[in-house]
């Protein structure tokens, strides 16, 4: 009989059927290690699919990813990273809130061990509080930084993002690291270009931060 293809294999996954991912690992278990031309496997590509999605087969992924875990895939399997020097990898929990923007599925990953640092710079574009309260409940690394030296906490550095930046520095953020241009999260607000009233914080140290408003001239 012939074996099940990686197309079907992957359509069985992004379509978040569950029973054929379990029918084609018996018929194929090989397939567990296939990527696409991107360089995604199944856990990628079933963790990135958004809720609600025509011709889904379940509500929330949970079963199919449930499966592919359970049959041996690596959850901090690596899609891809920056080549700029970042700490930045795209794994499953980045998928699952950057792409998939799901919460019940970024759960179920992080309850299984899956890395939440990579994603605490995802839940700012787009401000996701909810993503960023389960994020910090599983100690992500907080001062990973990109290739041009920021942290999350540089990023979160806006009068819109209160909560999660309240929520980065009880998790340990560090508001005196310095990017590569030697700026630190205290002094954000100084080098924004747009020239608005906003928000900086001001620090007598790492745990003692306080909020202010203030014109830039």
């Amino acid at each position: 009989m012939k074996k099940p293809s990686k197309t079907a294999w992957f359509n069985a996954t992004q379509s978040w059927d569950y029973r054929r991912v379990k029918e084609v690992l018996r018929e194929a278990p090989e397939l567990l290690a296939a990527t696409n031309p991107k360089g995604l496997n199944a856990l990628h590509l079933a963790c990135a699919v958004r809720p609600g999605k025509p011709g889904l087969h379940e509500e929330n992924g949970i079963n199919t990813v449930t499966a592919l875990l359970d049959a041996g895939i690596d959850i901090e399997s690596v899609a891809f990273r920056d080549d700029d020097g970042s700490e930045w990898r795209a794994n499953a929990v980045w998928f699952a809130v950057g792409n998939g923007q799901n919460l019940p599925l970024l759960r179920l990953l992080l309850k299984r061990g899956g890395d939440p640092s990579y994603s605490l710079f995802s839940v700012l574009w787009g401000y996701k509080p909810e993503f960023a309260r389960e994020l910090v409940k599983y100690k992500p690394r907080m001062n990973l930084r990109g290739g041009d030296g920021r942290t999350a906490l540089h990023a979160a550095v806006n009068p819109n993002r209160l909560e999660v930046l309240n929520l980065y520095l009880d998790a340990g953020a560090d508001p005196w690291v310095k990017d590569k241009l030697g700026i630190t999260p205290l002094a954000e607000g100084d080098h924004r270009p747009d020239g608005e009233d906003l928000s900086v914080l001001e620090a007598t140290n790492s745990r003692q931060i306080r909020w202010h408003r203030r014109a830039l001239t």
